[in-house]
């Protein structure tokens, strides 16, 4: 499997991880809040906040503070972040390129479809940083 495969199965397996967690937490809490409701005779409306987005920061974050960058799925696939020099970035280039990350996450079908395509994701294309196949 190539390195756009690996990719893709290691956001897959983040992703699955993450989801997996939202479910559960929201046994224990509401992972969403109501922030208006309308109910009229011809219906309802009800819009609602959710907390999942910031589940996947926070997932995304701590493996950028504490381990590199290289989240499970990462892991998992043998996959590390490199800056131009072909050396782990620091920290806090790795929290930036993870709220560039989110872009994606929230458009992840429009994501997902310009990186077949285009072979580029938004995190890749404005920072100097790429994901590599290798060993940290």
């Amino acid at each position: 499997m190539g390195i756009k495969g690996n990719r893709f199965l290691s956001v897959f397996i983040d992703l699955l991880i993450i989801n997996a967690l939202i479910g559960v937490l929201g046994f224990v809490w509401r992972n969403e809040f109501s922030l208006w409701n309308s109910i009229t005779t011809d219906g309802s409306l009800n819009i609602r906040v959710s907390f999942d987005l910031f589940y996947y920061l926070i997932y995304f974050v701590f493996f950028d503070i504490f381990k590199e960058g290289i989240s499970i799925g990462k892991k998992a696939t043998g996959l590390m972040i490199v800056n131009q020099n072909g050396q782990v970035p620091d920290r806090n280039e790795l929290t930036k390129r993870t709220f560039l990350k989110m872009i994606g996450v929230i458009f992840l079908p429009i994501a997902a479809l310009v990186y077949l395509i285009g072979g580029w994701a938004i995190q890749d294309a404005t920072t100097e940083m790429s994901v590599v196949q290798g060993n940290p």
